[in-house]
């Protein structure tokens, strides 16, 4: 039905056509995200009609026509020819799409392509190309590698604080590739702007790789006075594991911040630390006390990773056996049961 209607003489029919497709290939993406064998939609059947539709007269057609096909994914690699056109559209927004389609369904030469038109618009006076630019680019993840430089150019040198926001984002969801980046966005935790200083926080999460580069400045913005800051800073050293104990101390003081997202952070970084989190022992098991269940739910499993080194814990695990929450009960008996095997303590072999 919406392939037939792509040939519509009316252009919102055709808008509507394209913004359709677009829908239902995402959510087909989205099943088999979750379910890789489940059956969805086959679209490709549609992708010769979203090819001619980025020739169509108007640019809403054409760009979502080459939204559609970002979404159908590698799916429509037939379309890429007619992509590769449609970045050199004189409208910006189609170019965008085209490009960042290329980059997502193409080969390294047509990512190049799409990677050169988007790294193009980042350079625009207009901070909103500028800024739908960049999230393209970090939808993109580490295919969009050859943009850091440029991004790197937008955070550190553009007056404006969106453009440095979205510079920030791109270049956490291109990841580890991203890893030139990770000083500038050390100091973005200081930026003036506190939406900069949060996305850089959460980039290092993502990109940082070297805890002796990272850790200090993550302290720092975990001991500042902004909460959301402090979240993302709680969620980037638990990834560090291990590497992360020069953390301990100041992640156990945020066990007793007044708001409990900030708390629920703390114990899920320190469990995600694992058994080198023993250090915070005392509060861990003082935060089996707290208030809010996901805290208690994550102290008993940062407890439960320590093995034998959390048998002080115990008498508190037990109290927890009797718990309102059922996954709080379940995460209890799992810790006293670690514990009671001794593993995995990190005396163990």
């Amino acid at each position: 039905m919406w392939v037939e209607k792509l040939k519509d003489k009316d252009e919102f029919t055709r808008l509507e056509a394209v913004r359709e497709l677009q829908a239902i290939a995402m959510v087909a993406a989205a099943v088999r995200t979750v379910a890789p064998n489940a059956e969805s939609q086959d679209l490709r059947p549609a992708v010769p009609a979203l090819s001619k539709a980025l020739s169509d007269k108007s640019p809403h057609v054409r760009g979502g026509a080459a939204a559609a096909l970002r979404a159908i994914g590698t799916e429509a690699t037939q379309s890429l020819p007619s992509l590769a056109k449609a970045a050199e559209d004189s409208d910006k927004s189609v170019r965008m799409e085209a490009a960042a389609a290329l980059i997502v369904i193409g080969s390294v030469k047509h990512g190049q392509i799409g990677n050169r038109v988007l790294i193009d618009l980042l350079k625009d006076t207009d901070s909103f190309v500028c800024c739908q630019a960049a999230q393209k680019l970090g939808e993109a993840g580490s295919k969009a590698a050859p943009a850091v430089p440029a991004l790197i150019d937008v955070l550190r040198h553009n007056r404006e604080s969106d453009p440095r926001v979205f510079a920030a984002q791109a270049l956490g969801g291109i990841g580890p590739e991203a890893k030139d980046a990770v000083a500038l966005l050390c100091l973005g935790l200081k930026d003036m702007n506190r939406d900069v200083r949060l996305h850089c926080c959460q980039a290092l999460g993502e990109i940082c790789r070297d805890p002796k580069t990272c850790i200090g400045p993550l302290i720092q913005a975990l001991q500042g006075e902004d909460d959301g800051i402090r979240v993302a800073a709680c969620q980037a050293l638990g990834r560090f594991q291990g590497d992360a104990k020069p953390a301990l101390s100041t992640l156990a003081k945020t066990l007793l911040n007044k708001d409990p997202n900030v708390r629920v952070s703390a114990a899920q970084a320190l469990r995600d630390i694992g058994p080198d989190a023993s250090h915070c022992l005392r509060e861990l098991v003082g935060a089996l006390r707290d208030a809010n269940k996901d805290v208690r739910l994550f102290a008993a499993s940062a407890l439960g990773k320590m093995g034998r080194d959390a048998r002080p814990a115990v008498p508190a695990l037990r109290m927890l056996l009797n718990d309102q929450d059922e996954f709080v009960r379940s995460e209890a008996r799992s810790a006293l049961d670690s514990i009671a095997k001794g593993v995995p303590g990190k005396d163990q072999d």
